[in-house]
C-alpha cells in the first residue's frame, strides 16, 4: 500500500513540476527552458517596443490589424544570445492564434539585446481601436507577485 501511495505522490509531483515552466493554457513546443527565470524587478531582456510590434503583427493586413480587440499574454524564453521561444501564450483578442504567425515569428525573428542571465519575458499586447498597441512588460517576484515592470 505504502508503495502505491508513493508511486501516486511522485507521478502526482512530476506532472506539476512538468508543467511549473508554463504561465498559461496555450503551450508551444522546442523551446529548451531549462535554467531560465522569470523577470523579478527590473526588465533584463531589452528589445523595442517597435520591434516586439512588427513580430506581433507579422503576417496579417492592415484591415485585420485595425479591428483587433483585446489582448495576448506572452511567455517568450530569452537565452543568453538573445535568441527567443514563445513558451507559452493567453489569447484574449478577436484573433485566432492559428492565423497569427507568432510562433515562427518570435522563435525566427526576434532577437533581444543579450541579456545577463536566461530569462522568460513576460509581454502583454493590449490592442486599442485604430490599430494601436499598447505593450507592458511584467515580472513575478515573491513579495510583489504579478506586477508592471518599469524599464
Amino acid at each position: 500500500m505504502r508503495i502505491q501511495i508513493f508511486i501516486i505522490t511522485c507521478f502526482f509531483l512530476g506532472s506539476l513540476n512538468a508543467n511549473a515552466q508554463n504561465f498559461f493554457s496555450e503551450k508551444f513546443e522546442n523551446c529548451n527552458v531549462n535554467g531560465f527565470a522569470i523577470e523579478s524587478d527590473t526588465v533584463t531582456a531589452k528589445v523595442s517596443n517597435v520591434r516586439l510590434i512588427k513580430i506581433l503583427t507579422k503576417g496579417l493586413d492592415e484591415k485585420t490589424i485595425n479591428r483587433l480587440k483585446g489582448d495576448f499574454r506572452l511567455q517568450i524564453a530569452v537565452d543568453s544570445m538573445g535568441n527567443s521561444c514563445l513558451v507559452s501564450l493567453q489569447n484574449n483578442s478577436n484573433l485566432k492564434t492559428e492565423k497569427s504567425e507568432l510562433k515562427k515569428a518570435i522563435d525566427n525573428d526576434l532577437v533581444w539585446e543579450r541579456p545577463k542571465k536566461e530569462v522568460f519575458a513576460y509581454v502583454v499586447f493590449r490592442f486599442k481601436r485604430g490599430g494601436l498597441v499598447e505593450i507592458t512588460r511584467m515580472g513575478m517576484n515573491g513579495s510583489r507577485g504579478i506586477h508592471e515592470l518599469v524599464d
